[in-house]
């Protein structure tokens, strides 16, 4: 879209000549919308196949629990926040807990998918201003 209405012969030589065009897509663009979400979507797919398909996280469990107990009780693990505790430590209080907890871990792959949707988002909107300047 030009903002020199269209003449004919006119239009060509004033859009070519006298406004000079804007090249967006130089080596930085082109390595921010493709290689960057190309990357980050990589990523998110291990993650998320960590999480999803595989053990998110291994839970000291009694050998007393069932196979069933045992599944609940690593779900119960995986969706509520955990608290590191070191080999050699006592476990501590529940108010103390609460200021080790690990609350981000089951987030991480919906995160790495909205960065890399913006990292899109974002060169498109450049795009679509370099080519209005146009």
């Amino acid at each position: 879209m030009t903002i020199i209405p269209d003449i004919g012969p006119v239009s060509n030589f004033v859009s070519k000549r006298l406004l000079k065009q804007v090249e967006f897509d130089d080596r930085v663009d082109q390595l921010n919308y493709l290689v960057t979400p190309t990357l980050i979507l990589l990523f998110a797919a291990i993650v998320s196949g960590k999480i999803y398909a595989g053990s998110p996280m291994n839970c000291l469990l009694p050998q007393s629990f069932s196979p069933e107990l045992r599944k609940f009780a690593m779900d119960y693990c995986f969706i509520e926040n955990v608290y590191f505790v070191g080999l050699k430590e006592d476990i501590p209080s529940v108010l103390e807990r609460e200021s080790r907890e690990f609350k981000y871990y089951q987030w991480v792959p919906y995160l790495l998918v909205l960065q890399a949707a913006l990292f899109n988002l974002l060169s498109g909107s450049g795009k679509t201003t370099t080519d209005n300047q146009k």
